[in-house]
């Protein structure tokens, strides 16, 4: 008899481990199963307030709530700011800046 699984929200925290450590970045996934059924694209916290960083997972939740009837994040998973899944993130200079007009001669 098969195993029936309700979606699941896991919200990752790229931060230090370290307890005032700012937040980097977010990412979202919804998971039914083993299957990932949803990827939210992870967005950079740089510059932005607690305050716009909660209004911003609220709409999330709210729009898993529509899709997938999820009202919560499962706990919380920190992972270090090193991990960002960000392409351009500035923590991989190196990457950054590969296609850049800039030059240190400018």
């Amino acid at each position: 008899m098969p195993i029936t699984h309700k979606p699941v929200a896991y919200l990752y925290l790229y931060r230090q481990k370290r307890q005032d450590a700012p937040l980097h970045a977010i990412s979202i996934s919804v998971w039914q199963g083993n299957q990932r059924v949803l990827e939210v694209d992870p967005i950079h916290c740089a510059g932005m307030r607690n305050q716009k960083i909660q209004t911003y997972l609220t709409d999330v939740i709210k729009t898993l709530r529509e899709r997938y009837g999820i009202t919560k994040f499962e706990p919380e998973i920190r992972l270090e700011p090193t991990e960002c899944p960000i392409k351009n993130c500035p923590l991989r200079p190196a990457e950054v800046m590969e296609g850049s007009e800039w030059t240190s001669d400018n």
